[in-house]
Formats: C-alpha cells, structure tokens, sequence
C-alpha cells in the first residue's frame, strides 16, 4: 500500500514536470526501468526546485505590503474629507437614517433593530431547549429565516398610500390620445386652438 502511494505520488510529480506516462504501459521493461527511475527522479526534481527557487519566508500579513498601506491612508482622508463638513454620527434625534442616502427609516425598522436582542436570545434558547435538552426536534431540522425589517429590507408602504402620480398619468395619457385624434382631423391647427383653449378637468 505504501509503495502504491509512493509510485502514484511520482507519477504526480513527473507528470506536473512535463513527464510523459502514456507510453510506458505499453512495454512492461519500460514499467520496471520507471518503477526504479521514478522516486529518484522526482526527488531530484525536488532537490533542484529547493536550490533554485528559494523563497524568502515571510511572516508578514499580506495587508501589510507599502502599497496596500498608501491605499489604506488615502481610504481613510477620503472618508474624514466626506465626514468633516457633515458628519451624520452628529446628528441629534430620534430618526434613524442611512449614511450614505440619508433615507429616514421608517418606525418598523427602527423597531426591528430595537427588538434584535431580545429576538435573537429567545431563538436561541428555544434551539437549545428543544435540540439538545429536550431532543423534540431533530438536530439536523432547518432553521427558518426571519424576514426582519432592515435598511435593505424596507417595508412597502406604496400600497397603503395613495398614488399622487396616477390622476397625474391618466392626465396625460388623456391629452396625448385627445392630441392625435386632433391630428387627423381637418383643419388640425384650428383644432388645437380651440382644444387648448378649454381648461383640463
């Protein structure tokens, strides 16, 4: 078994190096010249690669590269510059607002996030209780989501308010069927006089 290992692990190496394996099951001499060849090929492969390409061991982060520093400052004086002549954490009331648009969020958000805590305590304690203490409810079932009110989940109150658009667009529609209709009669400019002459109602 650990032969077996050991031959498909130099077969790996070989083959990653440019060695090419498909002619060699045809010739069962070929096999055993490989078999012997293959290990001490594929260490010197290694002994090579460990010469030649000597890599410095870095234990730094990879965020703590110079150019990633500079950008990280420049990050930073953008944001200050952003939030220096008006900085939305100054702001005084009640009003829960996003800082980017300054969308003022509406009373179920607000509660939403107020609720969070709470919310989450007794979901947690109800998966305990019934998962582990009491094992009512299998461990594998799924937990569902919540649908919480957030910045990105608003509620939609379009429905609930009345359009102030809508006598706005049947206006509008009304008047440009009422126009081409005016086209297609004669005299089209006498027409349109007398038909702006009358008041919308």
């Amino acid at each position: 078994m650990a032969k077996d290992q050991s031959h498909e692990h130099s077969n790996k190496e070989l083959q990653q190096n440019g060695g090419g394996l498909s002619d060699l099951y045809d010739h069962a001499d070929s096999i055993a010249l490989y078999m012997l060849a293959a290990p001490d090929t594929a260490r010197m492969i290694k002994e090579f690669e460990h010469v030649l390409c000597k890599e410095s061991s870095r234990t730094t982060h990879h965020e703590e590269s110079h150019k990633l520093q500079i950008k990280f400052v420049s990050d930073v004086r953008r944001c200050i510059d952003v939030l220096r002549p008006n900085n939305p954490f100054l702001d005084e009331g009640e009003n829960l607002k996003r800082l980017d648009t300054r969308d003022v969020m509406e009373p179920e958000v607000i509660s939403s996030y107020r609720n969070l805590d709470p919310l989450s305590e007794a979901l947690y304690d109800f998966l305990v209780e019934h998962r582990f203490v009491k094992c009512d409810v299998p461990y594998s079932d799924t937990v569902h989501k919540n649908s919480l009110y957030s910045f990105s989940n608003r509620p939609d109150n379009k429905n609930s308010q009345p359009d102030k658009y809508k006598a706005l667009k049947r206006s509008t529609i009304l008047i440009t069927q009422l126009f081409m209709c005016l086209q297609s009669r004669p005299n089209p400019d006498e027409n349109i006089k007398n038909f702006m002459s009358h008041e919308n109602s």
